[in-house]
């Protein structure tokens, strides 16, 4: 039996099974399969019989499913698994094979979508559900993404002013709260010169109060103050006739002066000069004497009442004092 040949097998195979010899014994002394023992037979009586693995694939390329071959052919899972995915690699080339010939051959398109979608981070059952999107009306889908994209650009750029502004009315918010907190040292600050203004004003109430209650105290208290006043002023006298006597004798050394004193739009009347002198051309020093202390006189009984004004203001008397200080 060693060295038999495959058609010397197939004729063993056949006197054996012509002889009686049973599937088993004719397996056992051919040295062959269960299944080869009957294809050979087929093959003998000219009857071909299609093997499992192209049932198989009939089976699959009419819609049976896996489960449905395995029962059929009596085959385990994991070989109709085996030719479940070679009848599945067989149709995509024959679909690829349609394809190319339909395209004659020109597949570059096809190739570019695919570097697309993969780049894109489609797989391809994406890409067939936005041409299904499309639904064949590719140009008003391109139209509609243009829109699109053009409204993205817009919200951008609103985007973009809208964070502007925003910055904007940051910075004043933040220029609004210093000049809050600005106000609001400013408003302590006169609160503070308010509550001394009340103060001094409750104490000038208590003074007035005072010297209505004791009206007969107020203008023996005033001519006091005057009368200190007037002394201490009377002893600058000397001093101001001393000036006098300077700045005349200055304009005589100096004639230039003589304008600023004695001019058109300067006449003796407003000095209260005497009649005789205002009519007398020849003026004399005792004539520039008068003038000036005239006017030296209207300073002195001003700075005299500014005087006793400011030490009667400054002269603070509290209900609770029964006698004035000394001056």
């Amino acid at each position: 039996m060693i060295g038999l040949n495959r058609r010397e097998k197939e004729k063993l195979v056949v006197e054996l099974y012509e002889s009686g010899s049973s599937y088993r014994e004719i397996a056992k002394k051919a040295r062959v399969s269960l299944r080869d023992i009957k294809v050979m037979l087929d093959r003998a009586s000219g009857v071909h019989t299609m093997s499992k693995s192209s049932q198989a694939y009939q089976m699959f390329s009419v819609g049976k499913s896996p489960t449905e071959v395995a029962i059929t052919l009596d085959m385990r899972e994991p070989e109709v698994t085996q030719l479940y995915r070679e009848s599945r690699t067989l149709k995509q080339i024959y679909n690829l094979n349609s394809i190319y010939q339909e395209t004659n051959g020109n597949l570059g398109p096809i190739v570019q979508l695919y570097n697309l979608s993969k780049g894109a981070g489609l797989n391809m059952e994406h890409v067939v559900r936005i041409l299904k999107v499309a639904d064949g009306d590719l140009p008003r889908l391109e139209g509609r993404c243009h829109n699109l994209k053009s409204e993205v650009k817009s919200l951008e750029a609103k985007k973009d002013n809208l964070v502007r502004i925003m910055y904007e009315y940051e910075n004043q918010v933040n220029v609004l709260g210093r000049s809050f907190d600005n106000y609001c040292r400013l408003c302590t600050e006169e609160e503070l010169k308010l509550a001394d203004l009340q103060r001094k004003r409750s104490n000038a109430e208590e003074l007035v109060s005072h010297f209505e209650n004791n009206d007969k105290e107020y203008p023996k208290i005033r001519n006091f103050i005057k009368e200190k006043v007037y002394a201490t002023l009377s002893k600058g006298e000397i001093l101001l006739k001393l000036a006098t006597y300077s700045v005349i004798q200055s304009i005589i050394n100096n004639p230039e002066y003589h304008n600023l004193i004695v001019n058109d739009d300067l006449l003796p009347a407003i000095h209260n000069t005497p009649s005789y002198l205002a009519n007398n051309n020849n003026w004399t020093s005792q004539s520039y004497e008068i003038i000036i202390m005239n006017e030296a006189k209207k300073l002195d009984d001003k700075l005299r009442k500014n005087m006793v004004e400011e030490i009667l203001d400054q002269y603070d008397v509290g209900i609770s004092q029964s006698s004035l200080p000394l001056l």
